[in-house]
């Protein structure tokens, strides 16, 4: 299992650089992304224009289910906060998301390669 960040994800569907790496992990493993970075897709997919169904439809052809977030979800991601770390909610929520399904982030940010180790999550940047 793999959990995508929204700029991996917005990687992917824009076949931005690193596109193809995201493409390739989730089509060898099952992938999720948080309702949270979910959330943050569709936001900045309809800022441009693209409508909800096409992302759904990218998603549905890898594959990429929405995990819920929750009370423990909250409490873990709100465990990751770390004063002027660089790191926003949406990307703890995802680092949490990754570290409770003992599973890979990926993402664009290479800051979270900087506290990979603190918060025992494995990290792939695709760029």
């Amino acid at each position: 299992m793999i959990a995508l960040d929204a700029s991996a994800l917005l990687a992917l569907m824009n076949k931005e650089p690193g596109w193809d790496v995201v493409a390739r992990a989730a089509t060898n493993q099952d992938s999720t992304i948080s309702s949270v970075n979910y959330a943050e897709v569709l936001q900045k997919a309809a800022r441009l224009g693209v409508a909800a169904e096409i992302v759904d439809s990218v998603m549905d052809g890898l594959d990429i289910t929405v995990s819920p977030f929750g009370r423990l979800d909250a409490r873990l991601a709100a465990s990751l906060y770390r004063h002027r770390s660089g790191l926003s909610l949406a990307d703890r929520v995802c680092l949490a998301l990754a570290r409770s399904l003992s599973s890979r982030a990926y993402t664009t940010d290479r800051l979270w390669e900087t506290w990979a180790e603190e918060f025992s999550v494995e990290v792939t940047t695709i760029r």
